[in-house]
């Protein structure tokens, strides 16, 4: 009897045992979805939070504290203080970096106190600590921050280098508030790294002090800081720091001819900036550069510095610049900045093109040679592709800062066009015109805009509405009696999130607008949780994307870093959304982007993702979501080409590119995708 009793018991065991991870796994998931649903829809629910955060799980504790930052909601701050002390440092780190996107500083104390406590935090949360105290800011924090990088710092750390770097990296963040004196000290360090991270550091800040030694880092032995540095050198900031002008003129023409592509990129970039016609024969070397993106940025700055030889070698570009689209777009443009009847000479082969988007180029630099109609030029603004009329529109009125009758009347006819993009430029037109008699329009071209894949219109709408609004009392009776009094709750939260950022009546009138309704079941964000959360092993997707002139790049997805922006990425995949695309936009050494079904820029695909801002930082190769606002990403996604600090945590980071890729830097403006499959 005792014999069967203790055989059924020790049956139950291994029974109990063998179902308790299946059991804690479903457990896991229903409370992580619960939680990603409360996050994506920018919902703040106290118990939810505050009983996850107590969690046996780390998983389910890590999650919590991270939808706190995204939220946004700073009746978070206090839930994450005690989250510090956590026994798992992963944890730790997460609530470190949460408190870092709340920015209250009312944690400034409590991170410090974690930073200084005995025995020592672990290096992860520390790093992630100093990086909240940048975004945070105020006097103790950067008085923090400048204590590490002098060597005072009380931090209770065997191994400070790790805070120090990241100071290094984040101390623009602090602006005003930034130990610049402190930073000027690390451009001539034996480190390489923490050369490059101050030279980005001050070069973000623009301090005038370190003039002197970015002129000197243009030598360094290292060409990411020679870049860094190069990059920096623009008239603007030559001015600001009393550098001599010519003196940065011949040191960037120098290095023009370095031996890393990227130097000579940001030594053109920055050449440009001085709009000097004697930079010409130095930016001409350029024009012959093996690296096409480099041409590309000669081109661009010879149109920008003007003179002779500036038409002539742009004219000889233009006309044998054999396919390269990207090129010939900046031979043309600079050409329209440089010598009008040397533009016209040229111009009418992509005028009259059958590629909608060579007459769009065209357009835009007629606008600027000739802005609006005339017999002399195509009729852009009847042209019967409607990405080529907003060009033509848009370049007209950037060229006209006091729009004249005809513009108006043009802009007028165009703000009920079936093109938003054609819209947003008629908006802006009549926004700076401030006309009370335009409110009933531009309410119509808001509503119409409702309908719209993008909020770009009922953006526009909204902004040139509330100029209106403030530039007369007639016109502030008009819009809020014609529109604000009889206009519902948009349902976009995009177009309430513009009006909570910009507009506090339409604010009053509309409410916030979060939480928002996602559109997502809770078995959505279930399967979600299961498969990039909980399930590890099929958290990293890969996806290969093919190009036409550079191969083939493999992507590597952050499935548990951003799980529905990776969810939204693969559906996008699948249907073969980003078949036939191109890379719309080409910034060299900086990003590629693409995803636009337009191919101009503003397209994007319907429906949005929120922002999942993580721990992971902008490294070069990696992949992050393009954004026309907070919460906006949707189908456009961009590619980084050099490392880009000032993007973390401000973008999300979903994949990175593996493997070997030598073509990526091959990708000019205008280059194809063929397919991006599984």
């Amino acid at each position: 009897m005792s014999h069967r009793r203790t055989g059924a018991s020790i049956i139950l065991v291994v029974a109990i045992a063998q179902m308790s991870p299946r059991l804690v796994v479903s457990q896991g998931v229903e409370e992580l979805a619960q939680i990603l649903a409360a996050e994506d829809s920018r919902r703040w629910d106290a118990e939810l939070l505050a009983t996850s955060l107590k969690n046996p799980e780390p998983l389910v504790r890590r999650t919590a504290a991270m939808a706190i930052g995204r939220v946004g909601d700073w009746r978070g701050t206090e839930l994450l203080f005690p989250v510090l002390l956590d026994p798992d440092t992963s944890v730790q780190t997460t609530a470190m970096f949460a408190l870092g996107l709340l920015e209250d500083t009312l944690a400034v104390r409590p991170i410090l106190e974690r930073l200084r406590a005995v025995p020592a935090i672990s290096q992860d949360p520390a790093v992630e600590g100093v990086a909240a105290l940048a975004k945070i800011g105020g006097p103790e924090a950067a008085a923090f921050i400048a204590s590490l990088l002098d060597g005072t710092s009380l931090a209770a750390l065997e191994n400070p280098d790790p805070l120090v770097a990241q100071a290094l990296i984040d101390a623009w963040r602090l602006r005003d508030e930034a130990p610049v004196s402190a930073l000027l000290n690390y451009v001539d360090h034996d480190k390489e790294d923490w050369r490059w991270r101050s030279v980005v550091s001050l070069s973000r800040l623009q301090a005038p002090e370190a003039g002197q030694l970015f002129l000197r880092a243009l030598a360094d032995k290292s060409p990411t800081v020679r870049a860094a540095a190069a990059g920096r050198l623009t008239k603007r900031y030559a001015a600001r720091s009393g550098l001599d002008a010519e003196t940065c003129m011949d040191l960037l023409a120098n290095a023009v001819n370095d031996p890393d592509g990227r130097v000579r990129i940001n030594a053109l970039r920055a050449l440009a900036t001085f709009r000097h016609p004697e930079t010409g024969p130095a930016i001409a070397v350029g024009l012959d550069d093996p690296v096409l993106n480099v041409r590309v940025q000669a081109a661009q700055a010879l149109g920008r510095a003007g003179g002779p030889l500036a038409v002539t070698e742009l004219t000889r570009v233009f006309t044998s610049g054999g396919d390269f689209f990207a090129l010939k777009r900046e031979a043309l443009l600079g050409l329209s900045r440089s010598d009008s009847a040397a533009f016209t000479a040229v111009a009418a082969t992509w005028g009259e093109s059958g590629d909608w988007r060579l007459r769009a180029v065209a357009a835009d630099g007629w606008g600027r040679v000739l802005p609006g109609p005339h017999p002399d030029k195509p009729a852009f603004l009847t042209d019967p592709d409607s990405r080529v009329v907003a060009a033509a529109l848009g370049a007209w009125s950037r060229q006209v800062p006091d729009p004249t009758n005809d513009l108006i009347r043009e802009a007028r006819r165009l703000i009920s066009n079936p093109d938003p993009v054609v819209r947003v430029a008629a908006a802006g037109v009549l926004g700076s015109v401030a006309d009370p008699n335009d409110v009933s329009a531009l309410g119509a071209m808001f509503q119409q805009a409702q309908s719209d894949a993008m909020p770009d219109a009922a953006w526009a709408a909204l902004d040139a509405l509330l100029m209106i609004a403030d530039a007369s009392a007639e016109g502030e009776s008009k819009v809020l009696l014609r529109f604000l009094a009889t206009t519902p709750r948009p349902s976009n939260y995009l177009v309430r999130s513009w009006a909570e950022r910009n507009w506090p009546l339409a604010l009053e009138r509309w409410g916030p607008a979060y939480p928002i309704e996602t559109q997502l079941s809770l078995q959505d964000y279930r399967a979600v949780a299961e498969r990039f959360l909980v399930n590890l092993g099929e958290a990293y997707p890969h996806v290969f994307v093919e190009t036409e002139r550079a191969g083939t790049l493999e992507i590597e997805l952050f499935g548990p870093d951003a799980p529905l922006t990776v969810q939204r990425f693969l559906s996008l995949v699948d249907r073969r959304f980003f078949d036939g695309m191109r890379w719309h936009r080409v910034v060299p050494d900086f990003v590629l982007q693409t995803g636009d079904p337009r191919g101009d820029g503003w397209g994007v695909a319907p429906g949005a993702v929120r922002d999942e801002l993580n721990r992971r930082r902008y490294r070069s190769r990696y992949v992050g979501m393009a954004l026309s606002g907070p919460d906006s990403g949707s189908s456009q996604w961009f590619l980084t080409l050099s490392p880009q600090p000032r993007l973390d945590g401000a973008y999300t980071v979903f994949g990175r590119v593996v493997g070997a890729s030598p073509g990526l830097t091959r990708l000019t403006q205008g280059d194809r995708i063929r397919t991006i499959r599984r």
